[in-house]
């Protein structure tokens, strides 16, 4: 009850917000908001993304009444916006739901209780190595996953991209320090796990993925590049980088690492859309394991429709050994401010994809409503 009065407040200060520079910036209330079990952090992350989507909008209303030729004041405002979210409120808003990730996953593995040393669970069970491994790496692939469903779902029409999207810089970027360049933290434990496994990884062989992915991730470079056109001359609305001919686009791919129960893989994901008319598109998506025991590659496919007042993108991952996982999401824009939005997951829970969505069932379903101004 208390996340769903907190999840209502944040939505009611949504309405007294405007649309800037061009921006129609989304919020949504969806049946994710109730918690299908004690540490189920989805509804954790829905309120965290509208109180995320909120900010950035305060922050563009802000930059929005500077003049153009005020370039020191710009520079100014928008560094002391950028350091304030990206290290301060978004360490208070992100690491409550990272340790409550862990819980999660020790829960899906069928934990016998859960404590908490302040914000830290101490999480009690007999594990196997390998699922104590994914235990301690779920708090790292959270921060990835929540990236690359930012920068996917902007390509994909499904979510706006404000230049300040402090929900996928400091979210990728927080992956490659937590993930590739602190001496200490959760991808510690996943290789002590993993080695007494019998799985060979090194701490110092990740820190070149973690790095080189987020650093050629079209979402990152796409943050710098629009950030950097608003710097120098107040635009605030860049196409994101991509290649173009014969009637279609090609985006530059997104680069993720993810440190699985077995193994460490990379999820290159990219679309390819039309040039003309409702500009409809196909996703395509590698996952291929870099590190540790040798699993299936898996390939995703999907195809994103778009027709006024319609939204719907359909995927599915697969593997040559048979597992699956659907994911089919539906946008109806009822009106120029609400829209209804349904989504239908399912799988074998054998594809790590699923793994990382959802675990605990075959079949996720949700509903809501998105709230556009």
């Amino acid at each position: 009850m208390f996340k769903l009065l907190i999840h209502v407040i944040v939505v009611f200060l949504c309405f007294i917000q405007v649309s800037v520079h061009g921006y129609n910036t989304n919020y949504q209330l969806t049946s994710a908001l109730f918690a299908r079990h004690q540490f189920d952090t989805r509804p954790y992350i829905e309120i965290y993304q509208n109180i995320q989507t909120w900010r950035a909008n305060h922050q563009l209303r802000q930059l929005a009444n500077i003049p153009s030729d005020a370039v020191n004041k710009r520079h100014q405002l928008f560094w002391a916006n950028f350091f304030w979210d990206n290290f301060l409120l978004e360490a208070l808003l992100i690491t409550p739901i990272h340790e409550i990730r862990h819980a999660e996953v020790g829960v899906a593995y069928g934990a016998d209780s859960i404590g908490f040393y302040g914000i830290f669970p101490l999480i009690y069970g007999e594990f196997s190595n390998t699922q104590s491994a994914h235990i301690c790496g779920s708090g790292v692939n959270l921060h990835t996953n929540l990236a690359r469903k930012a920068y996917m779902g902007y390509l994909t029409g499904s979510e706006e991209w404000l230049f300040l999207n402090s929900s996928y810089i400091s979210n990728k970027a927080g992956s490659m320090v937590y993930g590739g360049l602190l001496p200490f933290g959760d991808p510690y434990g996943y290789v002590h796990y993993m080695n007494k496994a019998g799985i060979n990884i090194k701490r110092r062989d990740l820190v070149p993925y973690y790095i080189l992915s987020t650093m050629f991730s079209g979402g990152f470079i796409h943050s710098i590049r629009s950030s950097q056109a608003y710097l120098c001359c107040d635009e605030s609305s860049i196409k994101p980088l991509s290649f173009s001919g014969n009637g279609v686009e090609v985006f530059w791919p997104e680069f993720s690492v993810f440190l699985n129960p077995t193994n460490v893989s990379v999820l290159s994901e990219t679309m390819v859309q039309s040039l003309e008319g409702e500009k409809h598109g196909v996703l395509i998506g590698i996952e291929h394991g870099v590190m540790g025991k040798s699993v299936p590659t898996e390939v995703t496919l999907g195809v994103n429709y778009r027709r006024h007042p319609v939204t719907f993108l359909s995927m599915v991952s697969f593997n040559n050994q048979t597992d699956y996982f659907f994911q089919n999401m539906l946008n109806y824009k009822w009106s120029p401010t609400y829209h209804l939005i349904a989504s239908y997951k399912t799988g074998n829970l054998k594809t790590q994809r699923q793994i990382r969505e959802w675990f605990f069932s075959r079949d996720i379903l949700e509903l809501g409503v998105k709230f556009q101004f």
